[in-house]
């Protein structure tokens, strides 16, 4: 009985050291524990898989998928989702510059695998915005969601390259070593 009780506790039984389960509101049969954010996933959010063949992965989700455990997801609070949003944080997880930066702190799997660790996410820099540049590159995004064209992909990776301030030499850099969106 000490193996599936909830208390933590620790019992020697037959010389041995057993550790009974942590606290949690379940049953003593059922084996997963209670998180605490599962009202996230019924929310607005960013999602990524943790491992990724095509560079940067990060997609919008507002029809509350889960993800499974080789996945994560980013939600905004007020704050953040009034000064970004996430349509813009979206451009910006998905632009050369990021791809640069995770390519250069996370673990690659190979020649075009990497691995999108949370930790490594979490850091990423994300410069602040004029609110006249907000608005263009955001309409901007919200337009390319809907026509999904190579001009449009273009035209918001030369404004993210404005946002960072990139001069021409590290423009130019991006736009022939990081790989193709």
């Amino acid at each position: 009985m000490e193996r599936v009780e909830q208390t933590g506790k620790s019992y020697i039984i037959d010389g041995k050291r057993i550790t009974a389960r942590k606290k949690t509101g379940n049953k003593w049969f059922e084996t997963q524990d209670q998180i605490g954010y599962w009202e996230d996933f019924s929310k607005p959010k960013i999602i990524w898989a943790e491992l990724a063949r095509t560079g940067n992965a990060f997609t919008f989700d507002c029809g509350n998928y889960c993800v499974s455990n080789t996945g994560y997801i980013l939600i905004l609070n007020k704050k953040a989702e009034s000064v970004i949003g996430y349509e813009l944080l979206l451009a910006f997880l998905n632009s050369k510059a990021i791809l640069f930066y995770l390519d250069t702190i996370c673990s690659r799997l190979d020649q075009t695998g990497w691995r999108w660790l949370r930790q490594f996410v979490e850091v990423l820099p994300v410069p602040q915005i004029e609110k006249s540049k907000h608005g263009q590159l955001a309409k901007l995004i919200m337009s390319e969601l809907q026509t999904k064209t190579t001009f449009g992909q273009i035209q918001i990776e030369k404004s993210i390259e404005d946002c960072f301030g990139f001069n021409e030499l590290e423009r130019n850099y991006l736009q022939t070593h990081v790989l193709p969106l």
